[in-house]
């Protein structure tokens, strides 16, 4: 649903593919102006460069359109923060979508919206179900993961009878 509606090429370009570097901050907002289709979200679709992530091209550098719509039509994008959609469109650059924040702020909305791709998971690989206690949480550095507990119970019994010579000799010499 969330890309199935966007056209996948503009239908016609009205303008120039990239600005010009020498646009000052009102030519680059019409020149913006000039490379969107708007949805039935209100959501400005990117029809410039195509691509998944939205660039443009500045002065033969990169920049990502929804970062360059911010810090034109909002203001200056704090230090170590980056731009995060409220609409979750990833081509949308439409200023009142826009908000800035940390990368923990975007794990957080991602988590608060549902978005987290192991999020809805039910059962692991194998079709146990992942609840009550086969559910084990285990932390890490970035996250939290929730593990099975049957499987990986499988897991180490195979692997220590695979390895149960090496395993016997490491307890020797601890001995």
């Amino acid at each position: 649903m969330r890309f199935s509606k966007w056209p996948r090429r503009p239908l016609r370009r009205r303008g120039p593919r990239h600005p010009s570097p020498s646009f000052t901050d009102a030519e680059l907002r019409a020149w913006l102006h000039t490379q969107y289709a708007v949805d039935e979200r209100g959501c400005w679709i990117w029809h410039g460069e195509a691509g998944r992530h939205c660039w443009t091209t500045i002065s033969r550098r990169r920049v990502g359109v929804h970062r360059l719509a911010y810090e034109l039509f909002v203001g200056p994008i704090p230090e170590g923060h980056g731009v995060l959609h409220h609409c979750d469109v990833p081509a949308c650059f439409n200023p009142s979508h826009l908000f800035t924040g940390t990368q923990v702020d975007n794990a957080r909305d991602m988590a608060a919206k549902g978005r987290q791709w192991k999020q809805a998971r039910t059962h692991c690989c194998r079709g146990h179900l992942l609840a009550g206690d086969n559910l084990l949480r285990c932390p890490s550095v970035k996250s939290t993961h929730r593990r099975c507990r049957i499987c990986l119970y499988e897991r180490n019994t195979r692997y220590r009878n695979a390895n149960r010579e090496t395993i016997n000799a490491k307890r020797r010499k601890v001995a």
